[in-house]
């Protein structure tokens, strides 16, 4: 323990900087929380979102990644803004975009409960901190 505040108190005499925080998730805010289908019919295609907003005060680069089952399709979806090729895009304080799911519930999946996530990976542009949100996705199919 002594060593540790003796080597702590050394590194801010040579001014050495502390190593950057990594940020919290107040730096982007996700809305809603989560995205739940709920139990959805075979053979019909169903869309619903999130919407993020950069509240951090400066730019970050942002990218929306998913894990998610097969009936569950993300990325170029309509309406869908938020970046989702890396490296991601850099979007200023303020600035918001929609990452939108599909789920297509098929016959092979009907009665079971599928769950993935959304990632949106948010990085300070300045400092290299890295923000992760995870937004669970769930749905069911029934015939």
């Amino acid at each position: 323990m002594r060593r540790s505040v003796l080597v702590a108190a050394v590194l801010v005499a040579m001014g050495v900087p502390a190593a950057p925080s990594s940020a919290s998730s107040t730096e982007i805010k996700v809305a809603p929380k989560e995205i739940a289908f709920g139990t959805r019919t075979v053979g019909t295609d169903y869309y619903d979102g999130v919407k993020v907003t950069n509240v951090s005060g400066r730019p970050l680069q942002v990218l929306v990644e998913a894990g998610l089952p097969d009936d569950f399709g993300f990325g170029f979806m309509p309406g869908s803004t938020c970046p989702v090729l890396t490296p991601g895009e850099v979007m200023d304080d303020g600035e918001s975009c929609r990452a939108v799911v599909r789920f297509s519930p098929t016959a092979f999946f009907a009665g079971w409960l599928q769950m993935g996530t959304l990632t949106i990976t948010a990085t300070d542009t300045t400092t290299g901190s890295v923000t992760r949100v995870e937004v669970p996705v769930s749905g069911r199919g029934k015939l």
